[in-house]
């Protein structure tokens, strides 16, 4: 009998907390949740959520070995970001600071000695509006470099046959060194010799973003890029990933590089309040 009546008391909470279930009185326990609704952001300011995607392509080039771990180098974000609320936070062309952690060169014998080229690096922040730094990271702690991911994915649209020795040099300098090749005056000559040609072919855009960009880089202000200049930039930097090699010897199979253009796939590290 008292098995009897313990049964339906049981029965009767199990139909009760189903009927308040039912009915949204109490949450389902086991209800899937649905997607994460967009915060709010309080007036005059956007929220750059978490692990909102941004792609990232460096501006200059790294190689294991000789890239000294600790060096600090530059990238761009290729595409505008967006807010939560739509508005876009960080522009194409914004500029940020990553970090190489492991760098090095592969011996003749790695596969026996175990010891293959390593190249690795940490993004660390992206300067924002109002030149706020904005935390970013990889999927991974930290990311690696290896021979399928840094490949420039951006084809050139000018034939590097059709340049003229100092223009080619010039193209491969830019490679070689980054943005920074752009303070060279006479680096910034052939090159913009190079877009006034044949910008229509290439990325069309006139060469004077590469004086105006030559003019920041004289003065240290490099925060953002011009969507016009990474244009230009990256549509340079894709020949010269090519016609360095040529030109200053080619990389040994046992050495990692990741050129200058190649991409690297991030994320907001957290949740970020941006004021507007």
């Amino acid at each position: 009998m008292k098995k009897l009546l313990a049964l339906v008391v049981l029965g009767g909470l199990g139909f009760g907390t189903y009927t308040l279930v039912q009915n949204g009185t109490i949450a389902n326990p086991f209800a899937q949740s649905g997607p994460a609704e967009a915060k709010k952001a309080p007036p005059g300011f956007a929220i750059l959520p978490e692990r909102t995607p941004v792609t990232l392509v460096l501006l200059e080039r790294l190689e294991s070995g000789t890239s000294e771990e600790g060096l600090l180098f530059k990238f761009a974000v290729k595409e505008d970001v967006k807010a939560s609320d739509g508005k876009v936070i960080l522009k194409k062309g914004s500029t940020g600071t990553g970090e190489v952690v492991w760098s090095r060169r592969g011996q003749t014998l790695a596969a026996l000695a175990n010891q293959p080229a390593r190249l690795a690096v940490k993004v660390v922040s992206v300067t924002g509006p109002n030149g706020l730094n904005i935390p970013l990271v990889t999927e991974e702690e930290q990311y690696e470099f290896r021979d399928e991911n840094t490949k420039v994915l951006d084809t050139p649209a000018i034939n590097p046959d059709q340049l003229s020795p100092a223009q080619k040099e010039a193209v491969a300098k830019l490679q070689k060194d980054g943005v920074t090749a752009l303070k060279d005056p006479e680096t910034r000559r052939q090159l913009s010799a190079v877009l006034g040609s044949q910008a229509k072919d290439a990325t069309g855009k006139e060469g004077q973003d590469l004086a105006a960009l030559g003019a920041k880089l004289a003065t240290g202000d490099v925060a953002s890029l011009g969507s016009g200049d990474l244009d230009a930039i990256l549509g340079l930097g894709a020949i010269g990933s090519g016609l360095f090699d040529r030109l200053g010897g080619m990389v040994k199979a046992r050495q990692i590089v990741a050129p200058m253009g190649v991409e690297i796939p991030a994320f907001v590290a957290r949740d970020t309040k941006i004021p507007l």
